[in-house]
């Protein structure tokens, strides 16, 4: 069986301006790779 992908699109309107670098901060902040992980931490992925 192949691997199949998702592709998740989400968008806002212009006035609210572009909320990309700050949506991946903020995931990197709350979820990081495990690279970056705090071993002493507790990680839950926000939705």
């Amino acid at each position: 069986a192949q691997a199949r992908r998702v592709l998740y699109l989400t968008y806002n309107l212009a006035k609210y301006g572009d909320q990309r670098a700050r949506y991946y901060a903020d995931k990197h902040a709350s979820f990081p790779p495990d690279i970056d992980r705090d071993g002493t931490q507790s990680y839950v992925f926000r939705v």
